[in-house]
């Protein structure tokens, strides 16, 4: 509770939607960094030879590679951070586990709940996964 002395107030959806995507976007961004680094600085020296803009050079050449090469790490920080929505509960935020334990409570079932919120999990979880290794044979194709 850093904020409210200085007179900022967060509802608990904000405060965790602002957790999540700062944690997350360091990650993204590193992921995107070592991707920009992994592709030979060559490449947009001879682009810019050839008379091609930074930003033609960028769109055209540099960033579908880079693409390629992160494409795996960004799907594993998007499934991470749908797992870590989990988190959100400790801070009140309805959202599938506390709305699970919520059930759980008034039912005495903690089995059922559990097993639907982790085949829930386990779906968008694969889905991902999937969507993924479609744009990676896409991406392979194409390459």
């Amino acid at each position: 509770s850093v904020l409210p002395p200085f007179g900022i107030r967060l509802s608990p959806f904000t405060a965790g939607v602002l957790a999540l995507g700062i944690n997350s976007g360091a990650y993204v961004a590193e992921i995107i960094r070592g991707g920009l680094s992994a592709i030979p600085r060559g490449q947009m020296e001879s682009a810019l030879a050839m008379g091609f803009s930074p930003a033609e050079t960028m769109r055209g050449i540099i960033l579908p590679q880079v693409f390629r090469i992160i494409l795996p790490s960004i799907t594993n920080e998007a499934i991470s951070t749908l797992k870590n929505t989990s988190l959100l509960s400790t801070i009140t935020v309805i959202e599938l586990t506390l709305y699970a334990q919520t059930l759980i409570a008034s039912t005495f079932r903690p089995f059922e709940f559990y097993i639907a919120v982790a085949l829930i999990y386990l779906a968008l979880t694969t889905i991902l996964s999937q969507l993924a290794a479609v744009l990676e044979r896409r991406y392979a194709l194409a390459a």
